[in-house]
């Protein structure tokens, strides 16, 4: 189950991955219509001035993160003010929408990072 801090992250890249970026092919069917679901249910669930605002102007240029963002917040409020809303919006995500949410933090010069989940993976590492 995601965690209710992790959930509006999690609706917001599910948006973009499988409801905003139309020109990005997308193998499964269901995920598009999974994508159309949730937005639906954003939009008439979301009926605060501020809520009903981020959800216009992500939708109107989702490339703007200040506007992902925006509507990110609004999602935590709801799903926080409302444990209805967090719990219906936890069932519209598929399960292969939950992810690990990961950070790295580096100070210095020339440092390389990595972030990976899953299993038997491989990574070279080269100087540049």
């Amino acid at each position: 189950m995601i965690p209710i801090d992790q959930l509006a992250a999690v609706a917001i890249q599910f948006l973009q991955t499988h409801y905003w970026l139309a020109t990005i092919p997308i193998a499964d069917a269901a995920f598009k219509e999974a994508g159309k679901s949730i937005y639906a249910f954003l939009a008439s669930s979301l009926t605060t001035k501020a809520a009903a605002g981020a959800l216009e102007d992500a939708n109107a240029n989702p490339a703007e993160p200040l506007n992902l963002n925006a509507l990110q917040t609004q999602i935590a409020l709801a799903a926080k003010k409302d444990p209805a809303f967090a719990e219906q919006l936890r069932a519209l995500l598929p399960a292969a929408a939950e992810t690990t949410i990961m950070t790295a933090t580096q100070t210095g010069n020339q440092n390389i990072s990595t972030q990976i989940k899953g299993d038997s993976n491989r990574i070279l590492f080269k100087n540049p």
